[in-house]
């Protein structure tokens, strides 16, 4: 009797909590749907981390693991590259692309990949390469579907650093940007450029290193470009109170950068800054501190006259807004905010949230989806951004439960 009272429980307590989430998804007006979720098994990938690529219609991105291949300590593959394309019906087909094979080879991509003019695919490893440093490889298309795969970098430590955890950003003229969390010449972590000739070869050039106390150190995020060419990143450390720091690297008249730190976290409740900036058309940089605990922020760095930044917080996370955002922010027509926080919300799974511009500096903060779970049905632990496809529809990742052998992670796409 007792064990099939249990079971009745359950199941009230299961249908429950669906009602709920309906009624929590029908309130925020926008409705969240898995594309795909990836099987435990590890072949098609395991986890994804970092933020999606829409393009031609079609989602491209990473995770860290799975693929089939042997790497340590897991040994459940060394991540792979994959593609996820909806059909008009609303149904996804998910085409894995490269899976890394470790060794030589690179393993354990980290952060956003990024295409050039001509199609080909670049993206960031941490492990692996000729030194076993992490590198930077590339995915060229070919007949029938087909990549081939390329490592075009491998970090070799010491000044030309090692540990990236950020993804690449691409210019024009098909320069590739990074960053690598340690190395350099203060072992702190540096920028890095890579240019290729006419050969297909690359040049790496070290822009900058970091020295900790007050610039910043440990930069775990991709970097932007404003309109005048100059960079804004972060630094998830260092700077005056070793919460990270928010830079900016500027062309000298010598063919060299200057940098300068323009916004400085004041505590480790709202620090530690992991991902990477939005720069606004006015000028304006917009970005979130993780912080650490059930912390985390919004926050909002304008320009003066004579040069000078100010910093403003516009959202102080909370246990039920989310807490420790680590994926950066997209936006839309109407200057609303959106990201993710892996933790908190209606089930502490994580959330979808926006922030929207009032009158003066408030922001309106509404949270559009609290994640349920993958066993029903749903993601859990989104720890990437959001990206924009059409019009205000947006696609993102959710990490999954790492020790759980049903939850390896979902695509998903939210719309009004």
């Amino acid at each position: 009797m007792t064990h099939k009272f249990s079971q009745l429980a359950r199941y009230i307590l299961t249908i429950f909590t669906i009602f709920l989430a309906a009624l929590f998804s029908i309130g925020s007006a926008f409705a969240e749907k898995v594309l795909y979720t990836f099987p435990y098994t590890g072949e098609n990938g395991l986890h994804p981390q970092a933020k999606l690529v829409y393009r031609s219609g079609k989602l491209y991105g990473t995770t860290q693991q799975g693929g089939g291949s042997s790497c340590a300590p897991l040994y459940t593959g060394c991540g792979v590259v994959f593609e996820v394309a909806e059909s008009s019906d609303g149904s996804a087909n998910f085409r894995l692309l490269y899976a890394l094979q470790g060794g030589k080879d690179v393993s354990t991509p980290v952060g956003n990949i990024v295409f050039d003019a001509a199609g080909n695919l670049y993206g960031v490893a941490s492990g692996g390469g000729a030194n076993k440093l992490g590198g930077i490889f590339k995915l060229a298309p070919g007949e029938g579907g087909n990549w081939t795969e390329t490592v075009i970098h491998s970090f070799a430590g010491s000044s030309d650093g090692q540990a990236p955890q950020a993804g690449l950003t691409i210019d024009a003229a098909g320069n590739l940007y990074g960053t690598t969390s340690l190395g350099g010449a203060n072992g702190l972590g540096l920028v890095f450029e890579l240019s290729p000739d006419s050969h297909g070869e690359w040049t790496e050039t070290i822009l900058y290193n970091f020295q900790g106390s007050p610039d910043g150190a440990s930069p775990w995020s991709e970097v932007s470009f404003d309109s005048q060419g100059n960079i804004f990143g972060t630094t998830g450390g260092g700077g005056n109170n070793n919460s990270g720091s928010v830079y900016e690297l500027a062309l000298n008249g010598s063919g060299g950068w200057n940098e300068s730190v323009i916004g400085r976290f004041k505590n480790a409740q709202i620090g530690y800054p992991h991902s990477e900036l939005l720069l606004a058309l006015a000028g304006d940089v917009f970005g979130v501190g993780q912080g650490d605990g059930e912390g985390g922020e919004v926050f909002h760095l304008t320009q003066n006259n004579d040069g000078s930044w100010t910093e403003t917080t516009i959202f102080t996370f909370g246990a039920h807004s989310g807490v420790n955002p680590y994926g950066g922010l997209a936006t839309d027509a109407e200057g609303n905010l959106y990201g993710t926080t892996p933790n908190g919300g209606f089930y502490d799974l994580g959330t979808v949230y926006r922030l929207s511009p009032g009158s003066g500096s408030a922001w309106t903060h509404t949270t559009i989806h609290s994640f349920v779970a993958e066993g029903r049905g749903d993601g859990e632990n989104p720890e990437a951004g959001l990206t924009e496809g059409e019009p205000g529809v947006y696609y993102g990742t959710t990490f999954g439960e790492l020790y759980e052998a049903t939850q390896a992670g979902t695509v998903f796409t939210i719309k009004p």
